[in-house]
């Protein structure tokens, strides 16, 4: 069946869908100074139920400037399909794909917003790993893959690279060797001791690598000590 295009002020039909990105008002405020210079220019897309799929933020600066809205009606679309069709005109971010699937029901989800919230100072990414408890890149994460391993151990590995951030160790491999740090069942507040006591004695260099970042942190939490000493 050939797709139905046409235009309306009529905004209260339409429904936004649950699992798409929450709205950037940056964003909106962006387009409706778009609009109003040269009209909507590319339609938003909704299913047989008047369910955006595409173009929430065209959608609501043509209802907050009242602008005509150019609508473009498909066949239901499945989830998956938002995504992709969502990030080829804005960008996701990792919080999009979050809320995304949080919406779905992903519980790892929701409890890697929340530690977003908690942990404002700590990249996203970084958060991502602590909660894996590993090195991974973003196509786990992307793709409704993210495992929270071990909550109580995440919050551990997420304290201590707020402290080490306070300190300058900012850098992802340092956060590698946080996680392998508190895996290896070391105390946390041990080692925010040590980075109190060395910070202003002890010259830190950035890490080449992860193997650099490893004896970095064993370094830190050795330093002067005679016994007890850590290898990572």
């Amino acid at each position: 069946m050939p797709n139905k295009t046409f235009t309306t002020y009529n905004y209260n039909r339409f429904k936004l869908v649950n699992d798409n990105r929450p709205i950037d008002e940056r964003h909106v405020a962006k387009l409706m100074r778009s609009i109003k210079k040269y009209g909507l220019l590319v339609p938003i897309l909704c299913d047989k139920q008047d369910n955006i799929v595409d173009g929430q933020h065209r959608y609501e600066a043509c209802k907050r400037g009242g602008y005509e809205l150019a609508v473009q009606v498909r066949q239901s679309i499945s989830t998956e399909k938002i995504i992709e069709i969502n990030s080829t005109g804005k960008t996701w971010t990792l919080i999009d794909y979050a809320n995304h699937y949080a919406s779905l029901g992903y519980e790892d989800y929701v409890d890697f917003i929340r530690l977003v919230d908690d942990y404002p100072q700590v990249g996203k990414m970084s958060i991502a790993m602590a909660c894996a408890g590993e090195q991974i890149n973003t196509n786990p994460f992307k793709t409704g893959k993210l495992v929270c391993v071990n909550m109580q151990q995440t919050r551990e590995m997420l304290h201590l690279m707020h402290a080490a951030r306070l300190h300058g160790l900012k850098c992802k491999m340092h956060h590698v060797a946080i996680m392998r740090y508190v895996q290896k069942g070391y105390s946390v507040q041990d080692m925010i001791d040590r980075l109190a006591i060395v910070h202003d004695n002890m010259k830190v260099v950035k890490p080449r690598n992860i193997k650099d970042a490893l004896r970095i942190w064993q370094d830190i939490y050795n330093w002067k000590r005679r016994h007890n000493t850590i290898m990572l």
